[in-house]
């Protein structure tokens, strides 16, 4: 509800894991983007990575991820708020077909939840 207002309230940030103009700007749903796509990074790479440089740059330097999910990785964490995902319903919907091309009839797609 705060990011949907537009206001800013000066949030508490984790380095690394926090969008880079959420310290001078109101957050909005593409924060939240890359703050997921640094969070899959971890889950996929490991913790490593904070200590070395900002993501995306680690994103970009991983010859290990697969080229499909390096480039859902690379949206979502893109400096620029303008070139992310706007909202992570449009995330989901990368990952959900990168998902289905990996693990055919695996990955149940649906559409995504209307909020409560």
């Amino acid at each position: 509800d705060r990011h949907g207002a537009g206001a800013f309230y000066n949030p508490p940030i984790t380095p690394g894991y926090s969008a880079p103009e959420v310290p001078g700007l109101a957050p909005d749903a593409r924060s939240d983007v890359f703050s997921w796509g640094a969070v899959l990074y971890t889950m996929l790479a490991g913790y490593a990575w904070a200590w070395e440089t900002d993501v995306a740059k680690c994103v970009e330097l991983d010859a290990y991820l697969d080229p499909d999910l390096k480039q859902i990785l690379r949206t979502a964490v893109a400096a620029d708020p303008d070139t992310r995902y706007p909202s992570m319903k449009d995330c989901y919907t990368n990952l959900a077909a990168y998902a289905e091309s990996v693990w055919p009839g695996r990955f149940r797609v649906e559409s995504w939840p209307e909020p409560l």
